[in-house]
């Protein structure tokens, strides 16, 4: 009978560690430093100092699997005391072969050319194809790489290419193998349980009268490929009102509202704002529509981004899953890279920003929000759905009696960034705490942060200032305790619902 851990290994971490493991178990930089961390403050009982370090040894381990081209110094060392290496890997990683920069992942025929052991050759191969869009081979190539070597990254990985191709079977399969080679794989078992249970798919609309909100500024040819994916989806489809602000746009977004009013007639409305309000105030002159104020639930959407055909679908599963949820959001990726993660589950982790004045002297609070998802590519890591302590307000859903418990968006946020993520920490200390659903991706055409102005990185340094300002160290612990303990719970569930499917299944 399968036997699930997750939860029972995860507590054998150091409460302060705890957290950082619940927010994310993958990204190279994230596990290497939360291991080393371990590793430098390992002074317990024989027996469960054997445990912790075989632990961290793990975490390293998948650390480096996360490319499986990095430099093994730190695991052979390890090796030499825990012994804890499949054979072959310690094989592999004491023989010579050739450094992959980071530029030839995407190259298939120099993957193919350079000095690799078999089985990460494949797996690298496996990753380009991946990451070229081609899953059935990239599939091909993992399984190979399993045969070979049963690295747990790369069987998650296979299991990820079995789910998007609908092979659900092999997919769970996978995943079950991945959980017994690494029981401490958060994203393992949230993914597991909602392909098992079906929630990974869209599961009928939102209950209740919705209404659909857009503010627009100086996005004419974005704004023509939002509405093109809005009107074509679900939303579009079933006759959900939809409602635009333009904001004092110069551009030619006048033509195009003109053009699909015409095409839309009453579903769609549109207002005017004679100059740019920004983010907050748009949000806010939307949501004081007389009609709009009546409605069940609002979702907003940026005027940059392509919506699948089924989103609000994925939407109406989440809520279905967590009632209590005040706002649910999707997980967000690069439209011209689908592999670039964008934004997913946000949490808040201890740590500060080191281009800010050093608090607490300036008055601020010091946390950082979670970004381990800019550590590695999309490989379905981030393809499940629980309770976070933010999500991306690029598409977001409110139930909207939440909505207005928590109150305006703050104009102190304008023009705009961070003004979503302050509304989430409200509804936190509300307790109306953000789901995100990962099985919703949402394309988004923003522009790199690298190409930002210095007047736009200013605005987002000086907004995550205010942030910091606005809560309290106190405010900030208590939404890092009940995020901690939720997801801690959330697992649990999971664990249980995941043994009595198996059970089930097997009976």
């Amino acid at each position: 009978m399968l036997k699930l851990s997750a939860h029972e290994t995860i507590s054998l971490l150091p409460k302060n560690l705890t957290n950082h493991i619940l927010c994310g178990s993958c990204g190279e930089l994230h596990l290497s430093s939360l291991a080393e961390a371990g590793l430098a403050t390992v002074q317990d009982s024989p027996q469960l100092m054997q445990k912790r370090l075989t632990l961290y040894a793990d975490i390293l381990l998948a650390a480096w699997e996360q490319k499986a081209c990095g430099d093994p110094g730190l695991l052979l060392q390890l090796d030499q005391m825990l012994r804890f290496l499949h054979p072959l890997l310690r094989d592999i990683l004491t023989a010579k072969r050739d450094t992959i920069p980071d530029d030839m992942l995407m190259d298939a025929e120099a993957l193919t050319r350079a000095s690799l052991p078999a089985a990460l050759r494949m797996r690298l191969l496996g990753d380009c194809h991946r990451m070229r869009g081609d899953i059935e081979h990239a599939a091909a190539l993992y399984s190979e790489s399993v045969i070979l070597l049963p690295l747990a990254e790369t069987v998650f990985r296979l299991a990820d290419a079995y789910a998007i191709t609908g092979n659900k079977d092999l997919a769970i399969g996978s995943l079950v193998k991945h959980l017994e080679l690494r029981p401490w794989s958060v994203h393992g078992l949230l993914r597991l349980h909602d392909i098992a249970l079906g929630l990974d798919q869209p599961a009928g609309m939102p209950e209740g009268n919705g209404a659909i909100l857009l503010y627009t500024w100086n996005h004419a040819e974005h704004l023509d490929a939002t509405l093109h994916s809005l009107f074509e989806s679900d939303a579009g489809t079933s006759g959900i009102g939809i409602t635009i602000l333009d904001n004092g746009s110069s551009d030619n977004t006048p033509e195009v509202l003109r053009a699909w009013k015409e095409r839309a007639g009453d579903q769609l409305s549109v207002h005017v704002a004679p100059v740019n309000v920004g983010a907050p105030a748009a949000r806010n002159w939307l949501l004081n529509i007389p009609e709009i104020i009546s409605r069940d639930w609002v979702a907003f959407s940026d005027d940059d981004v392509i919506l699948p055909p089924d989103w609000l679908g994925h939407f109406g599963t989440a809520m279905r899953a967590y009632p209590e949820g005040g706002v649910f959001g999707a997980r967000v990726v690069s439209h011209s890279n689908p592999c670039e993660l964008q934004s997913v589950d946000l949490h808040l982790m201890d740590g500060d920003n080191p281009a800010l004045p050093a608090a607490p002297d300036s008055g601020r609070s010091s946390f950082v929000i979670s970004d381990m998802h800019h550590q590695l590519a999309d490989f379905g890591t981030f393809s499940y759905m629980r309770p976070c302590a933010s999500v991306t307000g690029c598409v977001h859903l409110f139930r909207m009696d939440a909505l207005k418990k928590a109150g305006p968006f703050s104009l102190a946020f304008s023009p705009s960034q961070y003004d979503d993520a302050e509304h989430d920490l409200r509804m936190c200390l509300q307790g109306n705490q953000p789901i995100y659903t990962g099985h919703l991706c949402i394309r988004h055409m923003q522009r790199s942060s690298k190409d930002a102005t210095r007047t736009r990185t200013a605005n987002v340094l000086g907004n995550f200032f205010k942030l910091q300002t606005l809560y309290s160290q106190n405010e900030i612990a208590e939404i890092q305790d009940m995020d901690t303990r939720i997801a801690e719970k959330d697992l649990r569930i999971k664990e249980s619902m995941l043994t009595k499917y198996f059970a089930d299944r097997n009976s």
